[in-house]
This record gives structure tokens, C-alpha cells and sequence, in this order.
């Protein structure tokens, strides 16, 4: 089963090969006990015109084109590899094919059910995944982010062609993460909190994810 989703995986993951505009968004809703939901989207809509039109293609440079029913069985995959995982429950997706947005969303008994998951992406995706895990303290009522650059995702960003490069121009990745109380304190300057202080979020370019010259390391602390 795991090999089965790696690989329906990396299917989706040539659709972001072949445009410059894409969004990943990493929304976690956290309650007092450590468990919550949490909702992976990859939002291609600000490039539906040429993916539509790529779509009709059978690849390009060099690139195979995914086709719908191929799209619908890769998310299928994921969601069937997560129901197996320990902790994690209530899986849903989501596959909007007219603006190109695509959502994997499910429940978590705890934040280190989601650790679990990242670290198999880490060792099983040949591309490398951004190395994130998550701590949780009850009694602090603190939520830690930890990020540390790839090396070799980086590595592997310079051997591709100057076109390739590209598609990481105006790809942003953002994570949003709510909380059932008002934030207290948080360590990242580049995150912004919501007017209802119950909201943090911060989006930077995937690009200097890559390179390391942005970080998304946070300590956010609740009242």
C-alpha cells in the first residue's frame, strides 16, 4: 500500500512541474488537548487556463501530463494510506478540476500522528519534503513548529534546467493554524496573527524555503 501511494503521489506532483503559479496551504485547527484537523490544499486555480490547455497534451519537456482519472486515483491512494495510519481519522479530499484545487483533510488524535506521516514522505519522496515536525505542550498550552532547510531538496532544485526552475517563481507555501484561545505570544516575526487573536499564519515563496533564506519556525503560545 505505501509504495502504491509514494508513487500515485509523485503523479501529482508533475502537475506543479509544468506551472509557475501554485499555492501549497497547510491549515491546522487545534483544540486544548493536542488532537484537531488538519487540511493539505494545493491550489493551482491562478494557472487553470494552462493547465487546462497542458492537460490536453500527453507530456511536456520531456514531463508526462497526468491525466483526470490518473489525478482522481492518486488522491484516492492518499486518502486510503492515511484511514491505515495510526490517529488519523475522518479522511476527506477534495478535487476541483475546473479551478485546479485539490484538498486532503482529516482528523488527528494528536500532532504526533502528523510527525509520523511527514517523516515517511521525508524517507520514501526521492525529491525531499520540507523537513517539519510538530511538539505540543498541554500544560503550556504551546504549539511548536520546528523547520529545518533540506539539503537535499536544495541539492536537487540546482540540477534541474533553467525552465524547471521557473515553476518556483510564484509558488507560495502558507500555513494557517487556529486555536480555541487567544494567542499570547509567538516567536516568528514574519507570522501574522488574526484580528480575533485565536489565528496565526505566515506565507513566504517556496523558493526561499529552499535556498534557506527564509525560516517557518514558530513557538506560538495560547492564553
Amino acid at each position: 500500500m505505501k509504495k502504491r501511494f509514494f508513487a500515485k503521489l509523485f503523479l501529482l506532483s508533475i502537475l506543479f512541474s509544468l506551472v509557475s503559479c501554485f499555492d501549497i496551504i497547510e491549515e491546522i485547527s487545534l483544540k486544548d488537548d493536542g488532537s484537531g484537523e488538519m487540511i493539505l490544499t494545493a491550489n493551482l486555480s491562478k494557472s487553470k487556463t494552462k493547465i487546462a490547455s497542458l492537460m490536453l497534451l500527453d507530456s511536456v519537456n520531456g514531463h508526462k501530463v497526468p491525466d483526470r482519472a490518473e489525478i482522481e486515483k492518486s488522491l484516492n491512494e492518499a486518502v486510503k494510506y492515511l484511514e491505515e495510519q495510526n490517529g488519523i481519522s475522518n479522511v476527506t479530499k477534495k478535487a476541483d478540476f475546473t479551478n485546479y484545487i485539490f484538498a486532503i483533510q482529516c482528523d488527528f488524535a494528536s500532532v504526533e500522528n502528523i510527525n509520523t506521516i511527514l517523516s515517511e514522505l521525508a524517507s520514501k519522496n526521492n525529491m525531499g519534503v520540507l523537513n517539519t515536525s510538530y511538539k505540543f505542550s498541554k500544560s503550556e498550552r504551546k504549539l511548536v513548529k520546528n523547520y529545518t532547510q533540506n539539503a537535499k531538496l536544495k541539492t536537487e532544485f540546482v540540477k534541474l534546467s533553467d525552465d524547471d526552475k521557473k515553476v518556483f517563481d510564484d509558488a507560495y507555501y502558507t500555513y494557517i493554524y487556529r486555536f480555541n484561545n487567544e494567542i499570547e505570544s509567538f516567536s516568528n516575526k514574519n507570522a501574522k496573527v488574526s484580528k480575533s487573536k485565536k489565528a496565526i499564519m505566515q506565507k513566504t515563496l517556496l523558493l526561499d524555503l529552499i535556498n534557506g533564506t527564509s525560516n517557518v519556525t514558530n513557538q506560538i503560545k495560547t492564553k
